[in-house]
């Protein structure tokens, strides 16, 4: 299955996610879940790879970085204010695009946790053409990455998803079933003719395994209380239930 799943999502990626699964799937996986997104998107107006040539790029904490950057003129959409600008790519015939929001002044991770419709909605309504003269440098660049989202779905609200006390009874059929892990890969390549992304998320689904149960079949005590004060009003051992 291990072999499969992945041939499975580099076909599907086109070869830009050859791995999805990190590991051997449980043994007592029941089913599996899987979703995979391809985009490969051509910019309406490509940069001329001639004019790509290296520029400076500001880290995180103040380091600069030196990296390749594409240039061209015009042919974009914009909008800034002083603390935000805001650029939009348009790919083929503009049905799809590209928005990139550069915050001027917040760390981009202040600025994406305090980002809501409302903000995004402001920019978007405000973005206008760009003078056919008004560079643009754009840097290309290729992120990847996998994470195992299980942990922050249990944080989202979803414990229970993940726990025995989990109810799929549409998925699996006269089987109690959980979730046993949510494994997402992602790859973005940006470069001068346009996009490529391609993501992939896997659900593992296990059997619930059976309670151990409970067998008293020991000598054991017993007290009789009050739940809410927990007053004892009785308590005993008792070694032989046949009362010998």
């Amino acid at each position: 299955m291990f072999d499969a799943v992945n041939a499975w999502g580099d076909r599907e990626t086109r070869g830009m996610i050859p791995k999805v699964l990190q590991a051997e799937p449980p043994r007592d996986l029941v089913m599996l879940l899987a979703n995979a997104v391809y985009f490969a998107g051509t910019w309406r107006d490509r940069f001329d790879p001639a004019k790509t040539s290296s520029g400076s790029f500001q880290l995180e904490g103040g380091a600069m970085a030196t990296v390749p950057k594409m240039s061209r003129a015009g042919s974009f959409r914009s909008w800034r204010d002083d603390r935000l600008t805001a650029v939009e790519l348009p790919y083929g015939n503009a049905a799809y695009s590209m928005l990139v929001l550069m915050p001027t002044r917040d760390p981009v991770g202040a600025f994406v946790a305090t980002l809501d419709t409302a903000r995004l909605a402001q920019v978007v309504q405000g973005l206008r053409d760009a003078r056919a003269d008004e560079p643009l440098r754009f840097p290309k660049f290729t992120l990847e990455g996998s994470l195992e989202l299980s942990p922050d779905l249990r944080a989202l609200g979803m414990p229970r998803a993940f726990s025995g006390a989990a109810q799929f009874p549409r998925l699996v059929a006269n089987e109690a079933s959980k979730l046993s892990f949510v494994q997402h890969n992602v790859k973005v390549e940006v470069d001068e003719k346009g996009t490529r992304a391609a993501a992939v998320t896997v659900v593992g689904v296990v059997a619930v395994s059976m309670p151990l149960g409970v067998d008293i079949d020991r000598p054991f005590l017993f007290l009789i209380r009050e739940r809410l004060s927990g007053t004892v009003l009785f308590t005993g051992v008792v070694r032989d239930p046949r009362g010998r």
